[in-house]
């Protein structure tokens, strides 16, 4: 929650769902430049969650867990996912890791208009 209330802040629209049914059905009405996903969900995993996710929807994906296991590393990596977070994760933290996607975003956005001679 602390996390939304972060990148509602900075003027980002937030959409805060439990179960990965839900954050699916809203995948399919809406689109979203970025998801921040747990790796437990109220009626799925996180990695299934992935790779609903890999299917119909080109949303970035960052991936909180506290697990930390090398073996969902990989697994969240091959899915795609823009970053693995390790929980509990500092406001400060998330911050730089939201900046760092905005700004990958805005340098594709840039070389995919020509923006960028």
């Amino acid at each position: 929650l602390p996390i939304a209330v972060m990148l509602n802040r900075f003027g980002h629209k937030v959409r805060l769902v439990s179960y990965g049914s839900e954050a699916i059905a809203c995948l399919q009405s809406e689109d979203f430049d970025l998801i921040v996903v747990s790796h437990a969900l109220g009626d799925m995993s996180g990695i299934e969650f992935l790779g609903q996710n890999q299917k119909d929807n080109n949303a970035k994906v960052i991936y909180l867990s506290d697990k930390g296991s090398i073996e969902e590393f990989i697994q969240v990596v091959n899915l795609g996912a823009f970053e693995y977070v390790r929980k509990p994760i500092s406001p400060v933290q998330f911050a730089v890791i939201v900046c760092d996607f905005f700004i990958e975003n805005l340098r594709e956005y840039q070389l995919n208009s020509g923006a960028i001679s």
